[in-house]
């Protein structure tokens, strides 16, 4: 069976936001502003978690 065919298109040179993110969105009919949200919001975190880490 094909999967269909993720309707939110990243630019080529944007990393993905990671499967589970996607996923999420997909599942959830979220729009891809709301994705993009959740992505950044994410990469927030993870750069608080490195520069407490940097410390």
């Amino acid at each position: 069976m094909e999967e269909d065919h993720d309707p939110i298109r990243l630019p080529r040179n944007r990393k993905c936001p990671s499967p589970e993110l996607t996923n999420y969105a997909n599942n959830n009919n979220k729009t891809s502003k709301e994705l993009k949200r959740l992505a950044s919001s994410k990469n927030k975190f993870n750069r608080k978690m490195k520069n407490s880490n940097d410390r």
